[in-house]
């Protein structure tokens, strides 16, 4: 009985370190912008099974807006505005079944 819950145990364990290597492999980079034009962040991990995005300015949840608003794993600003859209900007990709998360480089947008 013992080795049964034991390798039940082991089992769960490779299975939740298996879901949870992964990474970045498409990084937010910093942007150049006009004020009012379109822009867009990437971002993309290697394993995209069981994973969900989260886009932050400053450290705070980006809420969707008809004007700026997540789009699959990416971030779209329909008009950049100088004030409001600089940075920083970070993704994040959680997995929903462990909780486990990794926040990407921060990447700032130059507003000209």
């Amino acid at each position: 009985m013992a080795s049964w819950i034991y390798l039940l145990l082991s089992s769960v364990v490779m299975l939740t370190r298996a879901q949870d290597t992964f990474y970045f492999n498409i990084k937010p980079q910093n942007k150049e912008a006009v004020e009012g034009t379109e822009t867009r962040l990437h971002c993309d991990v290697s394993d995209r099974r069981h994973i969900y995005f989260q886009w932050t300015q400053a450290g705070k949840p980006i809420v969707n807006t008809t004007r700026k608003y997540q789009e699959d794993s990416n971030l779209r600003i329909l008009r950049v505005l100088r004030g409001q859209d600089e940075g920083p900007f970070q993704c994040v990709a959680t997995n929903y079944t462990t909780g486990f998360s990794l926040q990407s480089q921060e990447a700032y947008i130059t507003i000209r």
